[in-house]
């Protein structure tokens, strides 16, 4: 009786296992990865702009004169004024701590400001010694950053190379297993991946320097690294 259960377990393994293989066909599963380089086109610039005063109407005049100035100082030196946004003002009150009490201490008022331009040392040069000529400091980074026709191009560049990895890999284990490839059953991509930089800021960061430095500036902008991965599946033939 004993071996009859071994024997009837056996039988319903092989009848459960064959179903799965008919249901879900022989594939060979094998994720693609690529890796591609550029450097980056765009230069882009971030400052900040801060005013401190008693009254509210003198603190936000001051940091709209402020603008105003940094503005005209572009537009001088042939910068496009448009080329410059922000993302908003905030102007708040100033809270200080007097004897264990809170006491207003007058207003803050900042403004973030971004100016992207295509990068060259010529115009990165250009900029910081408009900034540096102003009548007030203005803390500032600078960036670089992929164009979005780079972006494009390299999207496509690393899809390619991705797939071409994946068939080479697929290949090998077809080899190794003594069966041929068939048609490409699914294709997986756009999955979400840390190693995926086109889900990140594809920036390259580099801090102010001294702004208070007669000397020019020349970068090498560093080549940015993008990862993309894809998915395929292949039906086994016989």
């Amino acid at each position: 009786m004993g071996i009859m259960k071994k024997i009837i377990g056996l039988l319903f393994s092989i009848v459960t296992l064959t179903s799965f293989a008919q249901n879900n066909g022989n594939v060979i599963k094998v994720q693609g990865n690529a890796i591609v380089h550029d450097i980056p086109e765009l230069l882009v610039i971030k400052m900040s702009l801060k005013a401190v005063a008693l009254e509210y109407a003198d603190c936000s005049d001051t940091l709209v004169h402020h603008y105003n100035q940094l503005e005209k100082a572009f537009q001088k030196n042939k910068i496009d004024k448009t080329k410059l946004t922000s993302n908003g003002v905030n102007v708040s009150e100033n809270i200080i701590w007097y004897q264990g009490k809170s006491k207003k201490d007058g207003y803050n008022a900042s403004m973030s400001i971004t100016l992207e331009v295509p990068f060259g040392n010529k115009s990165l040069n250009t900029i910081m010694n408009t900034l540096k000529k102003l009548e007030f400091s203005v803390p500032y980074s600078l960036n670089f950053k992929l164009s979005e026709a780079q972006k494009e191009k390299l999207l496509q560049e690393t899809i390619e190379k991705a797939v071409n990895d994946a068939k080479i890999k697929a290949l090998h284990i077809a080899t190794a297993l003594g069966v041929t490839l068939g048609k490409v059953k699914e294709v997986n991509f756009g999955y979400p991946s840390s190693n995926d930089n086109f889900l990140q800021t594809e920036y390259s960061r580099m801090e102010s320097v001294n702004m208070k430095s007669g000397k020019s500036l020349n970068l090498n902008p560093k080549k940015i690294e993008i990862k993309k991965s894809v998915g395929l599946v292949w039906k086994i033939e016989q």
